[in-house]
């Protein structure tokens, strides 16, 4: 068995395996003899003899406003090989107080070659849900005193959350105070001083 190299293009390397043999052929003049050699080759293997799918440097692990989320880069790679075409997927898990985000990325290139990155995202919010509703400081009589208002709150995690309500009556004055906490612990809070004359 004989094995023999050569280079494609300075990137690729080709191994031709087969056999050498020699041999005396029957001719038949006596005075006529000659040795013929022969390579019978058996298969050709190439490897790349570069390194496969390069991926650009990136933090594994980070923090990230849900605001920001969609404005996430793409991982990126480079092939000596060619062209590297990237899949895409994302998985939310429980953890912290909007969740974890576990980004991965597959890489493939022309020559088959295959690579995967992985980031793990951890979501924060720091922004507090929004109230809908009017509630203005108002001076009424007793017998006007108008029933509590009615609020519900948006948050930008798309969250839902129940909206609370409070009020403390001291002498002639009514304190009405409306909360809403998300997952994160930011609070909302509306106030409504109602003085009775």
């Amino acid at each position: 068995m004989v094995l023999m190299r050569f280079d494609s293009d300075g990137q690729i390397k080709c191994y031709v395996f087969g056999i050498y043999y020699t041999f005396v052929p029957y001719l038949k003049s006596k005075n006529m003899k000659k040795k013929l050699s022969v390579f019978s080759v058996l298969s050709i293997l190439c490897i790349s003899s570069q390194a496969q799918i390069k991926i650009q440097p990136y933090s594994r692990e980070i923090s990230c406003d849900v605001d920001a989320l969609a404005d996430l880069p793409t991982i990126a790679a480079s092939s000596a090989s060619g062209k590297v075409e990237i899949a895409y997927s994302e998985n939310i898990y429980s953890g912290g107080c909007l969740g974890t985000l576990v980004r991965t990325f597959s890489y493939s290139d022309e020559m088959g070659n295959k690579a995967e990155a992985q980031q793990i995202v951890h979501i924060i919010d720091n922004k507090p849900p929004r109230l809908l509703g009017e509630a203005p400081n108002i001076s009424t009589t007793p017998d006007m005193i108008p029933e509590p208002a009615q609020f519900a709150a948006i948050d930008n995690s798309s969250e839902t959350y129940d909206v609370l309500f409070s009020e403390v009556k001291q002498d002639k004055r009514i304190t009405r105070v409306w909360t809403c906490t998300d997952s994160c612990g930011n609070i909302a809070r509306k106030t409504q001083v109602i003085q009775i004359e």
